[in-house]
């Protein structure tokens, strides 16, 4: 965690705001410097009050106060642009389509580490934290820091003993308020972990309701919930705790240094020394810096949430993607090639694969069995790039997927899984994913697909909106909807996670002559459970420990007598 500074904080929104990084620091400057002709129009009262005090009318000084006030109010006004003009809500914008394609380009296996909660919280709640007080804060900071430092520099120009006594008393403050600072900063850290924590809880037990329900457990996984809560509520109150106390005692030490200034200033009057008009406008000048400086604890707190919100969405930018090799290579044709292929998951003992060997040719289909652990999924998703292999090579249509444009890639597989995956929108917007076909294509493709009846008689159609959890829809109306988008997609490599293992008899049926267009002159890859599924495959790998340990066809592994046939008999 590193150490929070102002000057870390500032330079953390710049490098953050990209093209609107010069309206950004253009909107800081202007701000900044209302702040410091404020502080020179405070103590122009000085010079006012002496001539008001000696009958006369101080026209310059008069002229010279309006003059800096009107420049005050319009640097202010064009500082505060930032937000009029609607920047700060192009800024927010733009953060979350950046941290959307971050995580569009992340290596899989890093994504796999976050919680969807925790993805939840940096693409929403951190950059709303670290955008929608910035602006407000500064000016407030400008105005309890800026405004005095100019003020008493002013008044170095016409009673420069209270100048210095103001800096004195001020450098005073400076070593309590850092040492509030720390312990401010860790208590603002634990919040923001808390609030992450709340925020898992809460998107892990929404998507879960259903099953929480069918097993009667809401009551054990809500009390979860309920801890988060009391969790965050502590931090809330400690936070207080820590804020509140310190901004009381930074309160009566500045309320002192008043009180010590009004002292020093009658003595002086008392001595001849100073007039006491001058004490008047000094005291009114002091007087207008008391509730800015003692909120500066309050304004530090926000200023650690908004850094602590910046340093996760820097950290989460700063995820590199997989490497991209040179030269490009582009695939020729649908076969694929495992050579040699090793892979360990971080922090695991064992490979999840190891040494895996394999041709599988063009139009074929391929099927891999083995018990669960056996490293299926995984070399589907070394195949995908999902992570890169610690050893070896993986070829599609001859090219090394590492050296494959990652789109030109991605257009390579169609994926139709035992869950279907179906965004909460319409069903047309789920066949088209963001593609643009024609109405008689998708027709077509839901024709092939066995959802073109069942559609049109929803009531708006292909316009009907698919549900939270999609829960309009039955398993086998998903899984068709699935199919339908892969036969759109069209790509010439088909991967399968058997997805009839989890439908009835006939859901299962329609299912089954859904995939007989889809996988049509294509390269088919079925990661299988049910082996009465993969009878006809042209070639089956048996997967033991991330290791082919039997391969061949269905009759041909069963005449080995093998491991195959202990799993065909159960």
């Amino acid at each position: 965690m590193s150490q929070f500074s102002l000057f870390h904080l500032f330079k953390s929104i710049v490098s953050l705001a990209d093209d609107l990084r010069k309206p950004l620091i253009r909107s800081l400057c202007l701000l900044a410097f209302a702040a410091l002709l404020q502080g020179v129009a405070f103590a122009l009262l000085v010079p006012i009050f002496v001539a008001l005090a000696a009958g006369n009318v101080p026209y310059l000084w008069l002229i010279a106060l309006t003059a800096l006030l009107l420049l005050v109010s319009v640097c202010r006004w064009f500082g505060q642009n930032f937000d009029y003009k609607g920047y700060a809500a192009r800024l927010n914008l733009a953060l979350q389509i950046r941290l959307g394609e971050q995580l569009c380009q992340m290596p899989q296996s890093e994504l796999a580490a976050f919680h969807s909660g925790d993805i939840n919280y940096k693409l929403s709640s951190n950059v709303q934290q670290a955008l929608s007080y910035f602006g407000t804060i500064s000016i407030m900071l400008c105005n309890a820091v800026l405004t005095p430092l100019a003020c008493m520099l002013a008044l170095l120009c016409f009673e420069w003993r209270f100048a210095l006594l103001l800096a004195a008393l001020l450098l005073l403050l400076m070593p309590f308020y850092f040492r509030r600072k720390t312990a401010v900063s860790q208590v603002v850290r634990q919040l923001a972990d808390a609030e992450n924590r709340l925020n898992r809880e809460l998107i892990e037990f929404s998507q879960g309701l259903t099953e929480l329900r069918t097993a009667q457990a809401i009551s054990g996984k809500f009390s979860r919930i309920e801890n988060a809560f009391r969790y965050l509520e502590t931090f809330q109150r400690q936070t207080q705790q820590h804020s509140n106390k310190p901004e009381l005692i930074l309160g009566g030490t500045v309320e002192l240094a008043l009180l010590v200034s009004f002292a020093a200033g009658l003595m002086w009057v008392l001595g001849g020394s100073l007039p006491l008009i001058v004490l008047g406008a000094v005291m009114t000048i002091i007087v207008r810096f008391n509730e800015p400086l003692s909120g500066l604890i309050s304004m530090f707190a926000i200023y650690q949430l908004i850094h602590e919100s910046l340093q996760q969405i820097t950290q989460f930018l700063a995820i590199p993607p997989l490497p991209q090799g040179t030269p490009e290579q582009l695939p020729n044709g649908a076969d694929i090639a495992f050579e040699r292929v090793t892979f360990q998951y971080p922090q695991s003992a064992e490979p999840a694969i190891s040494e895996f060997s394999l041709q599988i040719p063009s139009n074929s289909l391929f099927a891999i069995v083995g018990h669960s652990g056996c490293g299926k999924s995984t070399l589907i998703r070394l195949l995908t790039r999902y992570a890169d292999p610690t050893q070896g090579i993986i070829r599609v249509g001859g090219a090394d997927i590492r050296h494959i444009p990652p789109k030109t890639l991605s257009r390579m597989f169609s994926l139709v899984f035992q869950e279907a995956y179906l965004l909460q929108d319409s069903i047309y917007n789920n066949l088209c994913m963001g593609e643009t076909f024609s109405q008689e294509a998708i027709v077509a493709a839901c024709q092939k697909a066995n959802c073109h009846d069942f559609i049109s008689k929803l009531p708006q159609g292909y316009q009907t909106q698919i549900s939270e959890l999609s829960s309009n829809l039955s398993g086998g109306e998903k899984q068709r909807i699935a199919i339908a988008r892969a036969l759109l997609k069209n790509a010439p490599i088909i991967i399968l996670d058997e997805p009839t293992a989890a439908l009835d008899v006939f859901s299962e049926q329609a299912v089954q002559q859904a995939l007989s267009h889809l996988v049509k002159n294509k390269t088919v890859i079925v990661i299988a459970h049910r082996l009465s599924t993969i009878v006809n495959a042209d070639w089956i790998v048996l997967l033991e420990h991330g290791r082919p340990v039997e391969q061949g066809n269905h009759q041909t592994l069963l005449a080995l007598n093998g491991k195959y046939k202990a799993l065909w008999g159960h």
